[in-house]
């Protein structure tokens, strides 16, 4: 089974000014932004145009 992931970082965690790295696991595979406008036109009001200039 293949596991997708990303890795992020914290810039000043807690306050000390130190970068903490952590992993965000990717159960899919990131939308594009047309992906991502389209998605939002099926399930609400704005429109594609809308949605891409918000």
């Amino acid at each position: 089974m293949e596991v997708k992931f990303e890795i992020g970082t914290l810039n000043n965690a807690e306050g000390k000014g130190i970068v903490r790295k952590f992993i965000r696991l990717q159960q899919e595979k990131p939308m594009t932004d047309d992906e991502l406008a389209s998605a939002v036109e099926h399930e609400c009001t704005l429109s594609r145009a809308d949605s891409k200039a918000a």
